[in-house]
């Protein structure tokens, strides 16, 4: 595809750029399980907890072994490695003039976290962080609809941008993705041990490796 074509990418985070997830980890690092955070996830999105029920289980899993302040939680996520040819991909993007932006169904730390390593011109999250006057977590919102919240943001970037939604190329593997390969037309699904084989049914291109993408777009 001819570069002249395509004025932007949007990346997932959470498996695509990064090889882990950013709630496990933080459940982890702050003394609990991935599979405590997974539960409280599975059983919001089924409807066992409502969304304030479970933000308040996180909120509480998170807090279990005293205050978190913010300083912690962004040494937890500045930890979190991004897949080694991610930076590749993004300064090859970036080298033919295109704009990069992660839209992530993670927090804002770690969604500006990973923006300033890739060189990203903007980015979107969908949890928000919010802190007390000692810079503890005190509460967080966030939306468990992660997919619609995505497609919102995307719409947001490329108003800002003033681009087309069939001038953007989204590159994911989760189901949260799949309203960004709809409106685009131009998804490429990646291969991950977090993949949802939903987005293979919508997707324009499936790459096994990010690198993949230099390929797509010369």
């Amino acid at each position: 595809m001819s570069q002249q074509d395509i004025k932007a990418v949007i990346f997932d985070i959470d498996g695509t750029l990064s090889q882990k997830n950013s709630w496990w980890e933080l459940a982890e690092g702050f003394g609990a399980t991935k599979e405590e955070s997974i539960g409280i996830y599975e059983d919001n999105l089924s409807g066992k907890l409502t969304q304030p029920e479970a933000g308040a289980r996180v909120l509480e899993m998170w807090t279990r072994k005293g205050p978190v302040s913010k300083e912690k939680f962004t040494k937890i996520l500045s930890a979190i490695p991004l897949r080694d040819e991610s930076l590749e991909v993004a300064g090859y993007l970036k080298s033919k003039g295109m704009l990069i932006c992660p839209i992530t169904g993670s927090n804002e730390i770690y969604a500006e976290l990973v923006a300033k390593k890739i060189g990203a011109d903007d980015f979107y999250a969908n949890a928000k962080l919010f802190w007390d006057d000692k810079g503890n977590l005190k509460d967080f919102s966030y939306e468990i609809n992660q997919s619609d919240i995505k497609l919102k943001q995307f719409h947001e970037f490329c108003q800002k941008f003033n681009l087309k939604p069939e001038e953007c190329i989204p590159v994911g593997d989760s189901y949260n993705d799949y309203e960004l390969f709809r409106i685009t037309g131009r998804g490429i699904a990646i291969r991950t041990q977090y993949e949802d084989k939903v987005l293979e049914e919508l997707a324009w291109k499936v790459v096994n490796n990010l690198s993949e993408i230099k390929e797509i777009i010369k």
